[in-house]
């Protein structure tokens, strides 16, 4: 049988833990008996540190070498530009769509016939356009698809050396 370490965490796809091995389920086990995980874990996941102390709980997580969240910057991002359609000739539809074209005025000018709810109209020229940075610097989600299993940990073994 391989050699394992006190306290080593492996997935195990199983419905009860081997010998040796519980759940990383946030159990408490009393100190007494187990001295040298104790020496390990110490009250990192929980337990009162006199009679007590618990085990991970990893259920219904993964474990991280890092944060939940990344936060993008300009500088992360690969360059990269948003082309924008124009026109020297005059406008010829008063209601925006994806496939139109920026163009200039008509004259006289003639606003959209129905601006989005909450929008305005413009008679502003289009000579010059920029799109300019957008996005509020703000952590998302960053999660890979899952796949549901448990995380066991040795209650015996090698204890580590440091």
């Amino acid at each position: 049988m391989a050699e394992y370490y006190l306290g080593e965490i492996r997935m195990f796809a199983g419905l009860k833990p081997p010998s040796g091995w519980v759940f990383c389920d946030g159990t408490t086990l009393p100190i007494s008996g187990n001295e040298a995980l104790y020496a390990l874990l110490g009250t990192l996941y929980g337990g009162d540190g006199r009679t007590n102390f618990a085990l991970p709980k990893l259920s219904g997580r993964v474990p991280l070498g890092t944060s939940e969240s990344v936060t993008l910057t300009a500088a992360m991002m690969p360059t990269h530009n948003h082309p924008l359609q124009a026109s020297t000739g005059a406008g010829t539809s008063r209601t925006p769509g994806p496939s139109l074209t920026f163009a200039t005025m008509p004259s006289p000018f003639v606003p959209y016939t129905n601006p989005p709810s909450g929008g305005t109209t413009t008679d502003d020229d289009f000579a010059s356009v920029a799109i300019s940075v957008s996005g509020g610097s703000a952590p998302h989600s960053n999660l890979m698809p899952v796949l549901g299993i448990n995380y066991i940990i040795a209650l015996r073994g090698i204890f580590p050396s440091n």
